[in-house]
C-alpha cells in the first residue's frame, strides 16, 4: 500500500523521483513509532550455560541449535529448502524488474514507479483471495498454485517480449497476484509446521532464511547477464536478460517439485522438544 501511495503522490504532484525515498522514510517513521512506544520489550531469556556470553555469540549458537533440531519437525527441512529457492526467485524478480523495464522497454523513472504501484495493487487482492483458497484446499496446494502464477508470468515475459511494453505491464499484474499470495501462504504453511511455544524462535529463523535467500538469486541473474553479454553490446541486452530470466524460472520450478514432496502440515500437531532449548556448546 505504501508503494502505491508514494508513487501516486510523486507522480501527481510532479516532484522529482528522489522524493519517493523521502516519503518511504516518512512511512517507516509513522508506522514504526507506535510499535516502539506501545510494544513492551520482554527481558531476554537465558538458558543454563549461557551466562556471561555476549549477545553475538549467543545469537550464533542459538541459530546453530535451531538448525540442528529443525529436522525433528517432519517435512519442515524440505519446505525451508523450497522456500529458500522460491523466495530467492521472488527477490530476484523484484530487484531486476526495474532494470528489465528500462533496458528492454525503455521505461522512464515515472513509468517504473507506476509499474511497481500496479504490481503492489495487484498483490493486495491476491493475498486476500488466496487466503480464502488456502482455507478450502490447504496451504500446500495454494502455495504451489501461487508459484505456478509466477511461472506463467515469467513465461509470458520470455515468449512475448517482442509484443511491446504492454506485455511487461501484464507480467507486473500477474506477478503481483503471485507475490501477494505466495508470501502470505508460505508464512501460513510454515506456521502450521511449528508449535505455538516456539513461534518466535522459528519465525526468527524463517526471516533469517529469507535474508540469505536474497543473495543467491540476484548473484546468479547478474552473473548470467554478464556472461551472456560481456561486452555490454546494446544489441544483446534483451537476449541477455531473457537468458538470465530462465535461471529465475528454474528456481521456481525446482521449488514446486520440492513442495510436491512436502506433506500438508496440520496446525497444532507439532510438539515441543524440551531438549531444543538446551544450547549446544
Amino acid at each position: 500500500m505504501a508503494t502505491i501511495v508514494i508513487a501516486l503522490i510523486t507522480i501527481l504532484v510532479d516532484w522529482p523521483y528522489t522524493y519517493a525515498f523521502f516519503f518511504s522514510a516518512i512511512f517507516f517513521l509513522i508506522f514504526g513509532v507506535p510499535s516502539i512506544w506501545a510494544l513492551k520489550n520482554r527481558p531476554p531469556r537465558k538458558f543454563p550455560g549461557e551466562e556471561g556470553q555476549s549477545l553475538a555469540v549467543l545469537g550464533y549458537r542459538r541459530v546453530r541449535n535451531t538448525l540442528k533440531n529443525i529436522r525433528k519437525y517432519r517435512g519442515l527441512p524440505l519446505f525451508l529448502l523450497a522456500y529458500f529457492l522460491f523466495s530467492d526467485a521472488i527477490t530476484t524478480v523484484i530487484y531486476y524488474a526495474a532494470i528489465f523495464g528500462v533496458a528492454v522497454y525503455q521505461f522512464s523513472t515515472t513509468m517504473t514507479l507506476v509499474f511497481f504501484a500496479v504490481t503492489q495493487f495487484a498483490a493486495i487482492p491476491g493475498a486476500f483471495a488466496f487466503g480464502y483458497v488456502a482455507d478450502k484446499i490447504g496451504t500446500k496446494r495454494t502455495l504451489i498454485i501461487s508459484l505456478f502464477i509466477w511461472v506463467i508470468a515469467l513465461l509470458v515475459a520470455y515468449f512475448f517480449v517482442a509484443w511491446g511494453a504492454l506485455v511487461w505491464w501484464t507480467v507486473g499484474m500477474i506477478a503481483g497476484v503471485g507475490m501477494g499470495s505466495s508470501q502470505s501462504t508460505a508464512r501460513s504453511m510454515y506456521g502450521q509446521f511449528i508449535p505455538e511455544e516456539k513461534k518466535s524462535e522459528m519465525f526468527g529463523f524463517y526471516a533469517l532464511s529469507g535474508k540469505f535467500a536474497a543473495i543467491l538469486g540476484p548473484f546468479v541473474y547478474g552473473t548470467i547477464l554478464l556472461l551472456a553479454n560481456p561486452t555490454q553490446n546494446p544489441a544483446n541486452v534483451i537476449s541477455a536478460h531473457l537468458t538470465s530470466m530462465l535461471s529465475v524460472l528454474l528456481f521456481f520450478i525446482v521449488a514446486i517439485l520440492l513442495l510436491l514432496k512436502v506433506r500438508q502440515p496440520v496446525k497444532g500437531e507439532a510438539h515441543v522438544f524440551l531438549e531444543d532449548d538446551i544450547p549446544s556448546v
